[in-house]
């Protein structure tokens, strides 16, 4: 994934996040310039987690 471009400030879509660890991980990169956006049908698995303020988490 480090090779698609994926930088401090950018913005990024995480379908299907699952536990969130992707997310997170997405956010670190990203930083706080930049936003992730988790999506899935059961969030519950990842409510519980602490994220950093650029990750957000959808239930789509």
């Amino acid at each position: 994934m480090e090779l698609t471009g994926l930088a401090a400030g950018r913005r990024c879509l995480e379908v299907d996040g699952g536990s969130g660890s992707l997310g997170d991980w997405l956010g670190e990169r990203v930083g706080p310039g930049g936003e992730v956006t988790v999506t899935d049908i059961e969030p519950r698995w990842a409510t519980g987690r602490e994220r950093a303020a650029q990750v957000r988490l959808v239930a789509a």
